[in-house]
């Protein structure tokens, strides 16, 4: 039995077989996932994804009883990083460039790590708005007026509607370069520049690491 459970789905694509072989991975997390892990001894449980909208999310409170219960609850990326931004006073623990921006305010929406995505292939099929302004900040290219333009123009798109295809449409507005533009949407599309991806590798293999602490039965 592997110690650490995980709750991924879109981001942790591209997660190398020989760190998947050391979990045991479920779907991205619901309500009442976590109170079926109650009926069984305590371990380290890492939450990733999980689901908005059409099902109910998982709440503190689920993530509490874990904690009382003797589990080892870690979040990042996405509600995880919420989670853990929301309960870190009570043991929660956070990984990541997410769950940092989370607890220093630089992220007050929480519709921020929201993205629409399809259930049965668990890939995203939207832009979620941390994702934008992750890449966004990478680019030196850009100029601080043309970043706040474009996530200006970006904030107006709702979660469930930011496709690829109507972002990219709205980022015409801004007047960039061609170039900008052409960069911007590489970026998007690529695994190595994804926040989510990023923080979910990070947290995987700090809990994977031989000197990380398990929880005591």
């Amino acid at each position: 039995m592997n110690e650490l459970i995980v709750f991924g789905g879109p981001s942790i694509i591209g997660i190398p077989n020989p760190i998947l072989e050391r979990i045991t991975l479920h779907p991205p997390v619901k309500r009442g996932d976590l109170e079926l892990l109650l009926e069984t001894k305590p371990r380290k449980v890492l939450i990733i994804d999980g689901l908005f909208g059409n099902s109910l999310s998982v709440t503190p409170r689920e993530c509490c009883q874990l904690l009382q219960a003797g589990w080892m609850v870690c979040g990042c990326a996405s509600i995880g990083a919420l989670r853990a931004a929301e309960l870190w006073s009570m043991g929660m623990i956070g990984f990541g460039k997410i769950y940092e921006m989370l607890r220093t305010g630089i992220i007050e929406d929480d519709t921020e790590v929201c993205v629409p995505y399809n259930c049965e292939k668990l890939i995203e099929v939207g832009i979620s708005f941390v994702h934008l302004r992750s890449v966004i900040n990478g680019m030196k290219s850009l100029t601080n007026d043309e970043r706040t333009s474009i996530l200006h123009r970006s904030s107006e798109i709702y979660w469930r509607d930011r496709t690829f295809h109507t972002l990219m449409e709205n980022i015409t507005e801004c007047q960039i370069s061609d170039s900008n533009f052409k960069e911007l949407a590489r970026r998007l599309k690529e695994p190595k520049h994804h926040p989510k991806i990023q923080d979910a590798n990070h947290a995987l293999n700090v809990l994977l690491a031989d000197t990380w602490p398990v929880p005591v039965d």
